[in-house]
């Protein structure tokens, strides 16, 4: 298996782990009423784990939006190599600006949903 696979994967079972703060009480609660098991996972457990899922992820789409723009100016490719090889290179300074502009745009954004998801995570 490649190591950025291996990587991602216990990044990912890291943050399931970290984030299993739900209330073991809860469970047979729902039970308690007539839900079955799978009702009690999918209304009691799964509310509680998949926001803190959902905003690393965000998180780590961030972290490579980033690294794409600041490795491709090093040379590395990615959306960096795009702005400076089709863009830089040719002397259109206004389309690199658009660009530019939306990359930073679409960081703000992930930046905005990912702490949207965190406050809906910590009032849970």
């Amino acid at each position: 298996m490649p190591p950025a696979l291996c990587a991602r994967r216990s990044a990912t079972g890291a943050v399931l782990a970290t984030s299993r703060r739900h209330d073991d009480g809860l469970s047979p609660e729902i039970t308690a009423i007539g839900a079955t098991r799978l009702q009690a996972v999918v209304y009691g457990i799964l509310p509680q784990i998949v926001p803190p899922f959902v905003s690393y992820s965000i998180y780590q789409w961030d972290i490579n939006v980033r690294m794409a723009t600041i490795v491709g100016f090093a040379g590395g490719g990615g959306i960096g190599s795009l702005l400076y090889n089709d863009y830089f290179a040719f002397g259109k300074y206004r389309s690199a600006g658009t660009a530019v502009a939306l990359i930073v745009i679409v960081v703000a954004l992930l930046d905005f949903f990912k702490q949207i998801i965190s406050v809906s995570a910590a009032n849970i």
